[in-house]
């Protein structure tokens, strides 16, 4: 009897250590992803980092487009614009004078 209970704890014995070995192993792969989880969220982050400087960049730039086209839009009127005003406010001017000389000369 004593014999054959020394056979089943030797099974035993062989079994558990099969499983701690695999045990190991499966840890060991776990700790392996979580590593690697380490590494790509490391990187996550950084890239990160790096899309939240490009985009402040982005935001700084259309900041200054925007003062540049206000600045612009502000600006007086060019010489030309001015005298093409000129030209088109004394056309206007004589069309009307013509139209009311018509209708005083139609009135007599």
């Amino acid at each position: 009897m004593v014999e054959c209970e020394k056979c089943l704890n030797e099974v035993r014995l062989a079994k558990l250590e099969e499983d701690m070995k695999k045990n190991s192993e499966t840890h060991e792969k776990f700790y392996n992803n979580f590593e690697t989880l380490r590494t790509i969220n490391a990187v996550k982050e950084e890239r990160d980092k790096s899309i939240d400087k490009s985009l402040a960049t982005i935001m700084t730039m259309i900041g200054e487009i925007k003062a540049t086209i206000n600045e612009i839009q502000n600006r007086p009127m060019k010489q030309v614009d001015k005298i093409w005003d000129k030209i088109l406010d004394k056309i206007i001017s004589f069309v009307i004078m013509a139209v009311i000389g018509y209708i005083m000369y139609q009135l007599k």
